[in-house]
């Protein structure tokens, strides 16, 4: 591998490392403010749990939420994840 390319690579991923961090820095401030430990836990997911997913990478295809599951347990997880090839994970 050419050492000019893997050197813009490694930027590349600080450069994504500090977004990252400063984005998940602005949402764990964000639930401090509103104080998040006080709502609901449907205002806690639709507020931070979501944006917690798409901040780690997760698109809305790759999640279900308060669906049933496969297993008829007769309950409803409250997010339930999708690998690459549509398992659950």
């Amino acid at each position: 591998m050419d050492k000019k390319r893997l050197m813009l690579n490694k930027k590349d991923v600080e450069l994504d490392r500090d977004k990252f961090k400063k984005q998940l820095q602005k949402l764990v401030a964000d639930f401090i403010e509103v104080r998040g430990w006080n709502k609901s836990e449907e205002d806690i997911q639709t507020s931070f749990t979501i944006e917690l997913l798409k901040l780690l990478g997760w698109d809305k295809k790759d999640w279900i939420i308060n669906t049933g599951q496969d297993v008829q347990t007769g309950k409803k997880p409250d997010i339930i994840l999708k690998s690459e090839t549509s398992k659950l994970l």
